[in-house]
């Protein structure tokens, strides 16, 4: 799968950004990072991916894109993004969506 993203302006040198793909009924997050640019002025990326054999069917989507400065090990900085959707073909899959949890006796 590929997909390109194009930003409002200059990626800085050093930084890159990671794009977080999900499905909607779950989280199920698969990072694509961004690479080199497609353009001198560092706005246009070509993103590439394998979707894991076992993801969830359905619709996906970007869930968040954060944007790491040089240097930097962790962020908080994100870049909004339009709702790009897509969907992932393969057989039905129940999640669990709720437990019960009960306490039992113990020898202490």
């Amino acid at each position: 799968m590929a997909f390109k993203m194009k930003l409002d302006t200059s990626l800085p040198e050093g930084a890159y950004f990671q794009v977080r793909l999900s499905p909607v009924r779950v989280d199920q997050e698969l990072t694509v990072v961004s690479g080199e640019p497609l353009n001198r002025e560092r706005t246009e990326f070509l993103l590439h991916t394998k979707l894991p054999d076992k993801a969830v069917p359905g619709e996906w989507h970007i869930k968040i894109v954060y944007l790491f400065l040089a240097g930097a090990g962790w962020t908080s900085n994100t870049l909004t993004t339009n709702d790009l959707r897509f969907t992932v073909e393969g057989p039905k899959l129940e999640i669990p969506t709720k437990a019960t949890a009960t306490l039992v006796a113990s020898d202490k």
